[in-house]
């Protein structure tokens, strides 16, 4: 399996980007991996940002908000390993934004071995701090993986996406999304 094929799916949670929260408690980890329903009715307010883009952070890491341009490409592209969920979306003043829904990742690999990673020491990321420690990419077993354009490694939230996606998300210049291959994906921890 080449993994440098292979991407994680991200926002790019750039300076001055809409994102949103919910305005109680909430976990997205098992609706977002299709484990579980999402409640019938999610609002999501403005917390940040005031540059509405395709794809919408909302402040819980796994749970992505997505435009009905996203989901057209996604359809036409006939992309495996996902499904929506409808949600409603304020801005600051209480402003419905239409046309989002929330991304649930049905396609699935096995855990991630860190181990295959490789070990780096990384160069201080702003010149008065300090270098750090990380583990370079991201693998899982291939026999895991069930085949599926996006999915999701077991126990965590990480979206992958096969190149196809990448190439037709890029293609309709989606704004706001980030791939990152796995080969560069980086895991740090303090030294």
């Amino acid at each position: 399996m080449n993994f440098d094929k292979l991407f994680l799916f991200d926002e790019t949670d750039e300076p001055a980007t809409f994102r949103v929260e919910l305005g109680r408690p909430f976990s997205a980890f098992d609706i977002v991996r299709g484990v579980e329903e999402p409640p019938r009715s999610l609002c999501f307010r403005r917390c940040v940002g005031r540059y509405v883009f395709d794809v919408i952070g909302t402040g819980s890491p796994e749970l992505l908000l997505l435009s009905c341009r996203v989901l057209q490409v996604l359809r036409d592209s006939r992309v495996t390993g996902w499904k929506s969920f409808p949600v409603e979306i304020r801005g600051s003043k209480g402003e419905p934004i239409r046309g989002y829904e929330g991304l649930i990742v049905t396609g699935r690999c096995g855990a991630v071995d860190w181990s295959m990673g490789k070990y780096a020491r990384m160069p201080p990321r702003i010149p008065s701090s300090n270098p750090y420690d990380a583990w370079i990419g991201m693998y899982f077993d291939p026999e895991s993986w069930d085949g599926s354009d996006l999915f999701m490694p077991e126990g965590t939230a990480y979206i992958i996406a096969v190149e196809r996606v990448k190439t037709a998300v890029e293609q309709a210049e989606i704004t706001n999304v980030r791939f990152k291959p796995l080969t560069e994906f980086e895991r740090s921890w303090p030294s």
